[in-house]
């Protein structure tokens, strides 16, 4: 019986972040888009978006915490390993947290490499994240360097920070739930203390793809966090690479973007974000709508949209998978799609990705939806 409650309440806790996902990814779209024009504001203006946007991704972070945690909990998820190229997810990652490192004066590095692991792409990066998020929270001067250092056949990730470091007696206890240490937040991050969450989900984590953890600290003089994970082989890591290397960068001004949303103010902050990076948004709210906009893009422009952002749930049972299908049978072309959606099910996640799109949860972080539609555009380009 206690287990069964125990399963209860974390199925609750999972549905009722879920609906929580909805509204606030509307709110940070608006937020992004008010924090990216915060040098054409007044002082206090400034002051009050700052602390708006600060709050948000604090919002946000305790939310996919406790999502993690349901998840990971009620029916551990099981690990889809491929090959990945390792300069790829850093770079992913830099794109993600450069902003903010920025905003706090810290230098966040990444040092390139030609590696490739083998591992699951979402969890490794899940991991990845959780450490830079820690190291960002107790870094107060200097910053954070991400790299790699090949043992053997393995190949140790690294997240190298400059902060307040851990003191012997707490090292086994910081990767325990909701341990946050006392005295050791490096500034007035109030709005972002969090619950302490984010080390116990990375050993959940390596635990479900059999990587190990390590953590090396001196107090006061920053800390070394790591997972070990197995190389691909050297093959398959030339091959990519090489391709990887010829793509070039594409920048989204000029590009045809349509957004597919049935909330309205998703779409309105969604069309105004991609306007303010130099893109052409076109919305629509369900799947006539989209293939209506198709025709008229092609009419004034003579041309196919550039790229897809589709929900993955719409009304009336829509599917935005089955929206991108229509949409390429309907302009004749294999259109690039990235799904968003709240769901972050193992199974929904399965399915997005095997039908070859692109996969984003809400909340959706700017920085993330600008660089995965950088990467699908330079793709295609490449092709």
């Amino acid at each position: 019986e206690a287990e069964d409650a125990n399963a209860s309440k974390t199925r609750f806790l999972a549905a009722a972040a879920h609906d929580l996902l909805q509204p606030l990814n509307a709110t940070k779209l608006f937020s992004a888009l008010l924090h990216e024009s915060r040098g054409q504001l007044p002082e206090e203006q400034r002051k009050v978006a700052g602390r708006i946007h600060q709050g948000l991704e604090s919002v946000e972070e305790l939310l996919s915490a406790l999502l993690d945690i349901s998840r990971l909990d009620t029916a551990a998820p099981e690990p889809s390993i491929e090959d990945i190229d390792v300069n790829e997810l850093l770079a992913t990652l830099k794109g993600q947290f450069a902003d903010a490192f920025k905003a706090d004066g810290l230098e966040l590095r990444v040092h390139a490499t030609r590696y490739w692991v083998r591992s699951d792409r979402a969890m490794l990066r899940r991991i990845l994240q959780n450490f830079l998020s820690n190291a960002r929270r107790y870094t107060q001067t200097g910053g954070v360097v991400i790299g790699c250092r090949r043992r053997g056949d393995q190949l140790a990730l690294q997240v190298v920070d400059t902060g307040v470091g851990i003191a012997p007696a707490d090292r086994e206890r910081v990767f325990e739930e909701f341990q946050r240490l006392k005295g050791t937040d490096s500034r007035d991050k109030g709005a972002e203390r969090g619950l302490g969450l984010g080390l116990a989900i990375v050993r959940r984590i390596a635990r479900l793809l059999d990587h190990d953890i390590d953590m090396r600290s001196r107090s006061g003089r920053g800390s070394t966090f790591e997972v070990i994970v197995p190389m691909a082989s050297s093959g398959t890591r030339s091959a990519v690479a090489s391709r990887t290397r010829s793509a070039p960068s594409s920048p989204l001004v000029g590009e045809h973007i349509l957004c597919v949303d049935n909330e309205a103010d998703i779409l309105d902050g969604m069309a105004s974000l991609l306007g303010k990076w130099g893109a052409l948004p076109a919305t629509a709210g369900d799947c006539a709508d989209a293939l209506e906009e198709c025709d008229r893009i092609r009419a004034e422009h003579g041309r196919a949209p550039s790229l897809l952002i589709v929900d993955y749930h719409l009304d009336d049972g829509q599917l935005g998978t089955d929206v991108v299908a229509a949409v390429r049978e309907h302009t004749g072309r294999q259109v690039p799609a990235i799904v968003i959606t709240a769901d972050h099910t193992d199974a929904v996640a399965g399915e997005i990705r095997e039908l070859g799109f692109a996969l984003l949860h809400k909340p959706v972080k700017p920085a993330a939806l600008r660089a995965q539609i950088t990467s699908l555009l330079g793709a295609r380009q490449v092709a």
